[in-house]
């Protein structure tokens, strides 16, 4: 039965129960995604920018021409992410989030209120959208954000119950499978492996999914962290499911990434479960030398100041103070990785005083150097 930490206590929950309790969770690991992956570079946030400016102005036809060019250019941005990752359809959804009396006391309408209205008027966005593109797969992703958005809101689960909440997810899960295999994007994709996530499905019909997927978009990292996120042991996974994972997903890739995706598969691992870093579990089953060339590979590929930033935590995390004393040195004297990431620059920080002290024994960094 899986086991998570809570106060220094192992608790243990029934696997239906976790996909429940974590819900939030499967929310905030998609999220640090966006920052792992590096989809905050320059190129993506003026893509969702031109996004976000031609849906507000109903220009369909401008986000349809822009998919299409990101789908046949395979391009990605420096620090190696496909732009088509990050061409996300619910990102307007984000405005649903803001409540419009949030400095209001007491606030003038009940939050809840305004975010099913918000939810409510993008919809009717969305469905105008498909009837002017029927065949489009943008539109019909929207739609099911827009559901998986109403399944995932604490406040709709205590206004109406769990069981319409299942039911919004059962909505937004038929949406997407509905469309042909022919049709189906990395988007679409990205958005089934969360509802599946969020349903708890079982191995083997997440099999078929994450099969189908890697055989369309074999080298689209956003892929196998999502399907990480499926498989923490907070989400009723296991590190052995994890490990399995990450040669699935290296197996696919090769051609291109190399072992790149071993990296990508553990570094959201320490985003999504940071403690497993920490377990005897995790220490069986990662291999340091593959998570060091994964992350050689990454940043060969992509030389990005942000990549090398992060291969230099991770090896400050296994230990590896070899790796971690080259990569510092390339980095430079000031602990100042990139403008969009303040964390990083107090993690490499804190390995700069690990390197200073090796014996310090400090618990945190005692991950597997395999």
């Amino acid at each position: 039965m899986p086991q998570f930490f809570e106060g220094g206590r192992v608790i243990c929950i029934a696997p239906r129960m976790v996909k429940r309790i974590f819900v939030h969770s499967v929310v905030l690991s998609v999220l640090s995604w966006s920052v792992a992956a590096g989809a905050q570079s320059v190129e993506s946030s003026e893509s969702w920018a031109r996004f976000n400016s031609a849906f507000q102005k109903g220009d369909f036809s401008a986000i349809e021409t822009q998919y299409a060019s990101l789908l046949a250019s395979a391009k990605r941005s420096p620090r190696g992410v496909f732009l088509a990752e990050t061409y996300a359809i619910f990102w307007p959804l984000a405005s649903c989030d803001k409540s419009e009396t949030a400095g209001d006391d007491p606030p003038k309408r009940p939050y809840l209120e305004l975010r099913v209205e918000c939810w409510n008027a993008m919809e009717a966005k969305m469905n105008d959208w498909s009837r002017a593109y029927p065949v489009s797969t943008l539109p019909t992703v929207g739609l099911s954000e827009i559901n998986l958005a109403r399944a995932q809101s604490p406040e709709l689960r205590w206004s109406e119950g769990a069981k319409a909440q299942d039911e919004y997810a059962e909505r937004a899960r038929k949406t997407l499978e509905e469309v042909p295999f022919e049709r189906r994007t990395v988007t679409l994709y990205a958005t089934l492996i969360r509802i599946a996530t969020l349903q708890g499905w079982g191995a083997k019909r997440f099999g078929v999914l994450l099969a189908e997927a890697a055989s369309k978009f074999p080298n689209h990292s956003r892929i196998y962290r999502l399907a990480t996120v499926h498989h923490l042991p907070k989400n009723g996974g296991s590190a052995a499911e994890i490990e399995h994972l990450a040669q699935f997903a290296v197996d696919k890739s090769r051609d291109q990434d190399g072992q790149s995706m071993y990296a990508h598969v553990y570094d959201e691992v320490m985003f999504g479960q940071g403690w497993l870093w920490d377990s005897a579990q995790m220490k069986t089953y990662l291999s340091w030398t593959k998570m060091r060339a994964g992350l050689s590979d990454i940043y060969r590929r992509f030389p990005d100041k942000w990549n090398l930033n992060r291969f230099a935590q991770h090896a400050c995390l296994a230990d590896d103070l070899v790796t971690l004393t080259a990569l510092l040195a390339q980095i430079g004297s000031e602990a100042q990785p990139v403008a969009d990431d303040g964390w990083m620059a107090g993690e490499l920080l804190r390995c700069r005083k690990k390197l200073a002290t090796p014996q310090s024994g400090d618990p945190t960094l005692t991950a597997s150097a395999q």
